[in-house]
């Protein structure tokens, strides 16, 4: 993989569970796997310091930016320089189309303090602006050190896993 291909996957990733580590409820699996690693004192402190500074960010940046962050991470793991493109391609619609349904779904079905989740269409820009980018960037990439079809399921089972982590509550 290369450097620009690795910076553009794992950065978002990143910056999205920061944001979910300083912001986000401490309901989160994050918390419980901290508690494990005996860490979550610094955690909570650090977090307690963040508190001065949350007034600064929107509440987007805190609750639709790092799902976005999210797609766009695995449209390039999955999109950038990619032998299978175009059935990468088409898997990649798919899922951004199960996010936007799904963020529909908990308009009719969710609400606060619902597993399933709020309705929110920050999300959903979030999404197509995540969905447009990791495409456009991916088209605009180099052909060479191409992904096989073995890196592509690698792909999809992690941020399968990266996905339903935030999601996993106490």
């Amino acid at each position: 993989m290369n450097k620009k291909k690795l910076f553009l996957t794992i950065f978002p990733i990143l910056l999205g569970f920061f944001i979910y580590l300083t912001f986000r409820s401490k309901s989160l699996f994050y918390f419980n796997f901290f508690k494990f690693l005996n860490i979550h004192i610094h955690i909570m402190n650090f977090r307690e310091l963040a508190l001065s500074f949350r007034s600064f960010f929107p509440n987007w940046v805190i609750y639709a930016l790092p799902d976005g962050l999210w797609l766009f991470s695995f449209g390039i793991a999955l999109l950038y320089s990619s032998l299978y493109f175009f059935s990468n391609f088409i898997i990649f619609t798919l899922i951004f189309l199960f996010m936007i349904g799904f963020e529909f779904f908990q308009l009719y079905f969710g609400g606060h303090g619902k597993i399933i989740g709020t309705f929110d269409i920050n999300d959903i820009y979030s999404f197509s602006v995540a969905y447009i980018l990791s495409i456009l960037f991916s088209i605009m990439s180099e052909k060479k050190n191409r992904t096989s079809k073995y890196d592509m399921i690698f792909i999809i089972l992690i941020y399968t896993i990266l996905a339903t982590l935030p999601t996993l509550f106490k």
